[in-house]
């Protein structure tokens, strides 16, 4: 698979665009099929979400811009690796009152601890000490 930004940058995963440029995996995939998910269900599903194109653009268009490149934005990286649930505010939840709710209820922890994962893994990467032992087996014999 090549590296960097493939696809529509609405529907990327948070993976994707958080990290530096790496591989497409199957969770970002599936992150991916969140997102598209999420867009139809807000756009034309009945919800409690007051202002869904207010939604949208801080959801999916919303950006940073670190080091010359494009990250994620903060809505969606909170959303998806922090608080693991739908939410319209700061503790306002967005539900839909159909099946769609036990949808993202069940997705959503699922990602949030991919991420936790990911992160655990990284942390632990980093520190791992390269072995200094430098002694060839013929010096340790004698």
């Amino acid at each position: 698979m090549a590296l960097g930004y493939q696809g529509t940058w609405q529907f990327l995963s948070v993976g994707m665009l958080t990290e530096n440029p790496k591989t497409v995996e199957i969770p970002d995939e599936l992150e991916s099929y969140l997102h598209v998910l999420l867009y139809f269900a807000v756009r034309y599903l009945n919800s409690d979400c007051k202002d869904p194109a207010e939604f949208i653009e801080s959801y999916f268009d919303s950006y940073t811009f670190q080091g010359g490149v494009y990250k994620c934005g903060a809505r969606k990286r909170e959303l998806i690796k922090v608080a693991g649930k739908l939410m319209v505010g700061d503790d306002e939840p967005l539900t839909f009152g159909s099946p769609m709710d036990d949808i993202f209820a069940q997705l959503l922890p699922l990602f949030k601890s991919h991420y936790k994962v990911q992160d655990f893994l990284r942390a632990k990467e980093k520190a791992a000490v390269p072995s200094t032992n430098t002694t060839s087996s013929s010096d340790a014999s004698s």
